[in-house]
């Protein structure tokens, strides 16, 4: 038995080697010679076997899934079915975080107006004049600390 690693230059076991692709791939000239040579040959022979293990197994991965037409309307029903659960979920989803958005915006901003905003204490009216010629000034002060002030005037205008 012949060894292509042991009897030839680097250069004579490659072009051995793609010969021996292109014979495993079908597309060699020499197809006769070749296999008495991978037939003889312990080196080419494993890397043949190799070859096509792997050929195998990228024609195992490669090939992809038809869908015929008998069933085509079930393929269809699926994604149909799929996407209308989708569409629930994903608007649930959204309105949930909307909600929890607002509901946080809402009451970032009453903090806010609460800690921050200051109320001025009602006014107190200590005394009360008027620049009106015959008008006369009355207040009154409500228990709960409104004060109202009147000013009339010599119409009877009440101001």
């Amino acid at each position: 038995m012949v060894n292509c690693r042991l009897d030839s230059s680097t250069r004579e076991r490659v072009r051995r080697m793609r010969e021996v692709e292109r014979w495993v791939d079908g597309e060699s000239s020499h197809s006769e010679e070749v296999a008495e040579h991978v037939a003889g040959c312990a080196t080419c022979m494993a890397y043949e076997k190799r070859l096509r293990m792997l050929r195998a197994g990228v024609a195992a991965v490669v090939r992809t899934e038809t869908i015929g037409d008998t069933r085509f309307p079930a393929f269809m029903e699926g994604i149909r079915r799929s996407r209308a659960q989708r569409s629930w979920w994903r608007l649930s989803w959204r309105v949930l975080s909307v909600s929890t958005v607002a509901t946080l915006v809402l009451l970032a901003g009453s903090l806010y107006t609460y800690e921050y905003l200051n109320v001025p204490d009602p006014p107190v009216v200590e005394s009360a004049s008027t620049d009106i010629e015959d008008g006369a000034v009355t207040s009154y002060a409500s228990d709960n600390g409104v004060t109202t002030v009147w000013v009339v005037s010599q119409d009877n205008d009440v101001w």
